[in-house]
C-alpha cells in the first residue's frame, strides 16, 4: 500500500518487488522512480514501463542504448520509454534529461568539489531526486537540488555517512544555481 506516500524509489536489485511498487505507485497516481542501475538482461525492460520517471547511471543508459554519447543516450531512451521522464547521470560530467515542454536534451555540469569518496553518491542523488519529486519541484531544481547532495557527499568519506543536511545542500545551492543549463539537440 503506498496510498500515504507522496513518490516511491525503487531499484533494480529486487525486481519483483520493483515492479510491484512501480505499479501500486502508478495505480495511486503516485510518482513511481526507477533508479536505473545496471542489472541482469531484461530487469530494466520489465520495470522502466511501470516507472514515471527513470534516472539511468551512465553505463546501464549505454548498455541500454548501444552508445557512449549521452545526449543521443538520451534521446534513445526517450525514445524507447516515452511515457517517463528520462536522465542519465554521469558523475563529475554532470547529469542529462529528456525535457518534455522543449523536446530537446538538457545538460547540467556537476557543481566542483575535491571528491574524497563516491561511494553512495548515486543513491544520494536518487534519494534527493526522490525527495524533490515527491514534494512537487520543478524539474530544473530537483536536478540541481540531486546533482549538488550528490557532489557534496563526495567530499565526504564514508557511504551514508557522508549524506549532507538538507540546510548544507540548500546553503551550497545559493552559489551554484546561477549555473546555466545547456539546452542539445534531441
Amino acid at each position: 500500500d503506498v496510498s500515504s506516500f507522496n513518490a516511491v524509489l525503487v531499484d533494480v536489485r529486487w525486481p519483483k518487488l520493483a515492479l510491484a511498487t512501480l505499479s501500486a505507485a502508478r495505480e495511486a497516481g503516485k510518482p513511481a522512480i526507477l533508479d536505473g542501475d545496471v542489472a541482469g538482461d531484461g530487469v530494466i525492460e520489465m520495470l522502466a514501463p511501470a516507472a514515471s520517471h527513470i534516472v539511468f547511471s551512465q553505463p546501464a543508459a549505454e548498455r541500454l542504448a548501444g552508445t557512449s554519447d549521452l545526449p543521443e543516450i538520451v534521446g534513445r531512451l526517450k525514445r524507447k520509454y516515452e511515457h517517463a521522464f528520462i536522465s542519465v547521470t554521469s558523475g563529475e560530467n554532470g547529469s542529462f534529461w529528456f525535457d518534455d515542454p522543449t523536446s530537446k536534451i538538457r545538460h547540467l555540469s556537476a557543481p566542483e568539489v575535491k571528491a574524497v569518496d563516491t561511494l553512495a553518491a548515486g543513491d544520494i542523488f536518487h534519494g534527493a531526486f526522490a525527495l524533490a519529486i515527491a514534494e512537487g519541484m520543478p524539474i530544473e531544481e530537483t536536478m540541481r537540488l540531486s546533482s549538488m547532495a550528490a557532489a557534496l557527499k563526495c567530499q565526504v568519506f564514508g557511504g551514508r555517512t557522508g549524506a549532507p543536511s538538507r540546510t548544507e545542500v540548500c546553503d551550497a545551492l545559493r552559489d551554484w544555481n546561477a549555473t546555466p543549463l545547456s539546452l542539445l539537440p534531441a
